[in-house]
């Protein structure tokens, strides 16, 4: 498996703070509706670099796992109204499938670059 780190400086403008990301070529936001039947919310990419999945449904928990379906109650749990999973220093270069208790929605941020 690679394993890249990611390096993440700040720099302060007046009183506003931006990331900087160093490496980075590539940020890619997505908004994915997912239900009840195993939906893909990232593909495959070995490119990849940084990943954070979002719940941003306020009534369906989303259970995710990489390169195989996930079933409710097994995976990464991400909870109603927001929880979320950052994965920084090690990610995943697989597809990201998720299935949801309900209907919901899943925010996606993946990084790719050098």
């Amino acid at each position: 498996m690679l394993v890249k780190k990611l390096v993440l400086s700040l720099v302060v403008i007046g009183m506003v703070t931006s990331p900087v990301w160093a490496g980075r070529s590539v940020l890619t936001v997505t908004s994915t509706v997912v239900g009840t039947n195993i939906t893909q919310v990232q593909a495959t990419n070995v490119s990849r670099n940084f990943l954070m999945l979002q719940n941003d449904s306020e009534n369906a928990d989303v259970y995710c796992k990489i390169s195989a379906g996930p079933l409710l109650r097994q995976g990464i749990r991400l909870n109603s109204g927001g929880g979320s999973i950052l994965l920084d220093a090690q990610w995943p270069t697989g597809a990201v499938l998720c299935v949801a208790t309900s209907v919901g929605r899943v925010l996606s941020i993946e990084g790719t670059g050098p």
